[in-house]
């Protein structure tokens, strides 16, 4: 049997050619990489900073305040493309409703179950802010499919069932009296 050669150790010449030949080139990657990790790493700090900022200025905005659709407008082109986007753009839909702008606001309610992102929660108010978007232009059969599948899904079933109990009252007074019987025995016309 051979006896297994031991691989001769890399004189130490060898290592300082090679250092001295590639040495520049390691140092340069090395720093480059390092930097580009360091850059990375405050730009994500940054970023969640101003992600607190922008959820901050979003609790601090109530939705029924004068001027809270114009914030609310600049914070969603400002923070519509993260996390918060589905946030804001509900409570921006809500303030348009409120303020009276129901074009608007069904619009923007619309664009938001469009989102696939957005979560359940956000979905069951942007059908809630619909049926009452419909329910303030005056299509209750429209109001009344909105809020029995917002009633469905039981996160808002409550309010969903009194404003259908609310249509339901509303639709019977709207109801047309039949004309009394005269005194000949047909019915009189209103006049």
């Amino acid at each position: 049997m051979a006896a297994k050669r031991r691989k001769a150790p890399t004189p130490p010449h060898t290592l300082q050619r090679l250092w001295q030949q590639y040495g520049t080139w390691v140092t340069t990657a090395v720093t480059v990489v390092l930097a580009v990790v360091l850059v990375g790493m405050l730009f994500q700090r940054h970023r969640e900073r101003e992600l607190r900022k922008g959820e901050a200025e979003l609790l601090a905005v109530r939705v029924g305040d004068p001027g809270a659709a114009m914030v609310l407008k600049r914070l969603a082109l400002e923070y519509g493309d993260t996390k918060l986007g589905p946030r804001i753009q509900l409570k921006h839909a809500q303030a348009l409703l409120r303020s009276g702008d129901l074009d608007e606001a069904e619009g923007q309610f619309a664009r938001l179950l469009q989102d696939e992102a957005i979560r359940p929660l956000e979905r069951v108010q942007a059908h809630l802010g619909l049926a009452y978007v419909a329910q303030e232009k005056g299509h209750l059969e429209e109001a009344r499919r909105r809020f029995e599948r917002v009633e469905e899904d039981g996160l808002y079933a409550s309010e969903a069932r009194r404003m259908l109990e609310l249509i339901d009252s509303t639709a019977e007074e709207k109801v047309p009296e039949e004309p009394a019987p005269d005194a000949s025995g047909g019915t009189s016309a209103p006049e």
